[in-house]
């Protein structure tokens, strides 16, 4: 019985400095980690690359239309033509690129507004929206890998060649882009 009782008050001891190395451990863990800087190519790498960010007119490293809305930056099916059916839905996967920052306490955030029209190849306007959409988002650090997808779904576009305009405009700047994405809409199979 002896030895019950000390290997009981052993073990309530070794708990207990178990938990309080623990809590000495996770409490360490808040303080500033160690962590090793990039290299010097690096950082000034990254510099220059915010100096041309910061220069450069509202772009895109990628746009083409999808079967489906994007499940994150690269994550898409492109789609294999650029015809569609009546009524069907077109997706447009876009990556925009040297949009401008706001920074407050709480990090960095960038907002696009986007209109749109569809075009006749001879540039007739047959419809457009303003501020159909607006994307961005906040991050503590600035965000560079960000992508789009915008989803449209035109009711009585006879068969023919169209053109579909977005105009990203940056509402935190003066910076605008658009892209010009011709499709055709085909007689559905019967």
């Amino acid at each position: 019985m002896t030895i019950w009782k000390n290997s009981w008050r052993r073990g309530l001891l070794v708990g207990a400095s178990v938990s309080a190395i623990c809590l000495i451990a996770a409490t360490a863990g808040h303080a500033n980690a160690s962590v090793p800087a990039p290299s010097g190519e690096l950082t000034a790498a990254l510099s220059e690359l915010d100096a041309a960010w910061q220069a450069a007119p509202l772009g895109f490293t990628k746009a083409l239309f999808v079967e489906a809305p994007a499940t994150g930056y690269g994550s898409y099916e492109p789609r294999r033509n650029t015809s569609f059916h009546p009524g069907e839905t077109i997706v447009v996967y876009a990556e925009p690129v040297g949009y401008d920052y706001r920074h407050g306490d709480d990090g960095y955030r960038f907002e696009l507004a986007v209109d749109f029209e569809i075009l006749t190849p001879t540039g007739q306007v047959l419809a457009s929206q303003a501020d159909f959409a607006k994307v961005g988002s906040a991050s503590r650090e600035k965000l560079r890998e960000f992508q789009t997808s915008l989803s449209f779904r035109f009711e009585g576009l006879q068969a023919g060649d169209y053109i579909l305009l977005a105009r990203f405009r940056d509402t935190l700047g003066t910076k605008a882009g658009e892209l010009r994405m011709p499709f055709s809409v085909v007689p559905a199979a019967q």
